[in-house]
């Protein structure tokens, strides 16, 4: 249940972020930018430490709670994917930000 619980956290966490970024065709303000990374901290760790219980827990003998063991790890392998590819976009919003902002100079 904790494995669980952590994972739908990350996950939920992480769809905010990609909410918040989806509009990729608008420049984000400095603001929505840190807003949106700020999210992904606690969502990031949340992540780890579900990884971890499931390696924790991984050596079981119960084939249910083996095969449920092993939807988790896909997650949360889907989860960091999908928040590796929103930090690529703030990253990419942040630079064009900066360009902006020099180019207003």
């Amino acid at each position: 249940q904790e494995i669980q619980n952590k994972l739908n956290s990350a996950e939920l966490e992480i769809e905010k972020a990609h909410i918040m970024t989806s509009s990729t065709d608008t420049q984000m303000e400095q603001d929505d930018i840190t807003s949106t990374s700020q999210l992904l901290g606690p969502a990031e760790e949340d992540l780890q430490k579900t990884w971890t219980l499931i390696h924790q827990r991984q050596p079981i003998q119960d084939a249910a709670a083996q095969k449920e063991l092993e939807a988790m790890k896909k997650r949360v392998t889907e989860a960091r994917e999908k928040l590796k590819s929103i930090r690529d976009v703030l990253k990419r919003q942040e630079e064009t930000l900066q360009v902006d902002g020099t180019l207003a100079q």
